[in-house]
């Protein structure tokens, strides 16, 4: 590192060209010099009625040299859905209401709901079965799914971010920072609204916003 920082300035803007923004990432943890010299290219930022997008998206707008930069808005429109635990909703598979409100519970883990099984675990009656061995007291098999969270981790994970998006949208607070972004990005050519951003099925995102990359990485939750 100190050998590359030594190079002629115009040798060391042709090499860091060539390196991706997670290496200059990286490099920019290494020392204060690497942090000053080293510019992430940011062209695109992303907005949703979630916390973590609306910090960084701010944090870009007010900054003086990504401000400049910024070329493209993605709205991420994919909102999470409301599931009822059964304190909030009495369960009853006798009737029709199964097909009107998604249900999260242990019971849909155990059982196997397909609506919850299809959405959580797209890679099939495999990765199911792992999951199904995790113990209804907040422990899991780590020989089966390494690292894993427990299935009430999951639902706490979920109904914060759910909690958030809903706040949000009351206080319209993603609508009012869009609004600074059209007014204050000066170079903005292009605003694309994305239903997708999470992906076909989760942890394959299309878009790796930073609500996303916030997200443990074990984190199983229905695709938006």
């Amino acid at each position: 590192m100190a050998h590359l920082l030594k190079l002629p300035e115009e040798l060391f803007v042709v090499i860091v060209s060539l390196l991706s923004n997670k290496e200059i990432k990286q490099m920019r943890l290494a020392n204060r010099e690497c942090r000053d010299r080293l510019a992430l290219r940011i062209e695109r930022v992303y907005i949703s009625p979630n916390t973590t997008n609306l910090e960084v998206f701010l944090a870009i707008l007010e900054h003086p040299h990504y401000r400049p930069l910024i070329r493209e808005i993605i709205w991420d429109d994919a909102l999470l859905e409301h599931y009822r635990s059964p304190e909030e909703e009495e369960i009853d598979f006798e009737d029709d209401h199964k097909e009107t409100v998604n249900l999260l519970s242990y019971d849909d883990f155990e059982h196997g709901l397909d609506a919850y099984q299809g959405q959580c675990f797209p890679d099939g009656p495999k990765q199911f079965a792992a999951a199904k061995k995790w113990s209804m007291t907040g422990q899991c098999l780590e020989e089966d799914v390494p690292g894993c969270l427990t299935i009430q981790e999951n639902i706490d994970i979920y109904r914060r971010l759910f909690e958030d998006q809903a706040r949000i949208i009351l206080e319209k607070a993603d609508v009012l920072a869009f609004r600074r972004g059209l007014a204050e990005f000066p170079a903005l050519q292009r605003i694309t609204l994305t239903s997708v951003a999470h992906g076909p099925i989760i942890h394959r995102p299309c878009h790796t916003t930073p609500m996303i990359r916030a997200l443990p990485i074990n984190f199983m939750y229905p695709c938006p």
